[in-house]
């Protein structure tokens, strides 16, 4: 990976549309990026440029009807474009596994992780808006106390990896805001925070097979993995200005800060501290002293799920 131009617009596509004349605001929305994209390439290699997009968990909220109105305008607007469309799919709604599973190929591809020679991965942690995921490879004793089916298998480079992937639809943190509103809410405490924050995770809901992280879901014991954990998202947006020049910080100082941002932080924010914290202590059951890299870049390349993508095409 020698060189990237990421941008990012700020509400996603579904952030756009509230009724069904809002297709074409949604669509519009991404002209800033197209044109970023155009001038980035010169002309005479454009066509020869493929160009796709990805919906994640926003779109998937919207419902298969709603968001397939948004993607059918955004094909149109590729079509008519510069660049090269290489078959419908290229503009898709993408699953939750898939986007857990390619921001862990990224994370894993850009710290060498991934290349021939056997080396111990990193796990990942990435907080959405819409969604929360988390991947990492247990190992197969690990992996074999689970229900049936629960190891995804992720061929790369000639490799095979052996992984848990899970993402937690409505566990993002726009989605978190509203689930913590419903329950009642909190004010500027900490510990009100976290104690609702907590709740709406359902850590005591019935778990058939267990250990389990929250909400019912099996998951093997992410505290007993020896390698790295990465955080990244809304974890590094939420907790830039309390981060140490190399992005380390134990689940103990992520609790640190928030106590001590809530009585003088903005009410959301204090929302958003407690269920980061909740996510990673009580969903995750990682003890404080776990230390998470919450990093935006690894060498100078974004840490999101998008390279993950353009690997696994390329891999094909």
């Amino acid at each position: 990976m020698e060189d990237e131009l990421f941008e990012q617009v700020k509400p996603g596509l579904s952030g756009h549309y509230k009724k069904s004349e809002d297709v074409s605001v949604a669509v519009d929305s991404l002209k800033p990026l197209l044109e970023k994209a155009i001038a980035r390439v010169p002309e005479d290699q454009r066509r020869c440029v493929p160009i796709a997009l990805k919906a994640t968990a926003g779109l998937r909220l919207l419902g298969a009807e709603k968001s397939e109105l948004i993607l059918a305008g955004v094909r149109k607007l590729f079509k008519d474009g510069p660049f090269f469309l290489p078959d419908q799919d290229a503009v898709s709604l993408m699953g939750g596994s898939d986007e857990a599973l390619f921001g862990w190929m990224t994370v894993n591809f850009l710290l060498d992780n991934l290349g021939s020679q056997r080396k111990q991965t990193a796990a990942i942690i990435d907080m959405g808006g819409g969604s929360t995921q988390v991947v990492f490879e247990p190992g197969s004793t690990a992996m074999s106390t689970g229900p049936s089916g629960s190891a995804t298998k992720l061929r790369y480079n000639g490799r095979t990896f052996q992984l848990y992937e899970h993402s937690h639809l409505g566990y993002g943190l726009m989605e978190a805001r509203k689930k913590i509103e419903k329950a009642g809410g909190c004010d500027k405490d900490f510990s009100a925070c976290h104690t609702v924050a907590k709740g709406i995770l359902k850590k005591d809901a019935e778990c058939a097979t267990k250990p389990c992280s929250f909400n019912g879901i099996w998951q093997p014991p992410l505290a007993k993995f020896s390698g790295e954990v990465y955080a990244f998202s809304y974890y590094y947006d939420r907790m830039e200005d309390k981060l140490p020049e190399d992005g380390k910080i134990t689940v103990g100082k992520l609790k640190e800060a928030a106590v001590g941002d809530c009585p003088k932080a903005a009410d959301m924010e204090c929302k958003d501290l407690a269920y980061l914290y909740s996510v990673v202590s009580t969903g995750y059951d990682l003890p404080d002293d776990t230390t998470l890299h919450v990093n935006k870049k690894i060498k100078g390349i974004e840490t999101a799920w998008t390279l993950g993508a353009i690997l696994t095409q390329l891999d094909s």
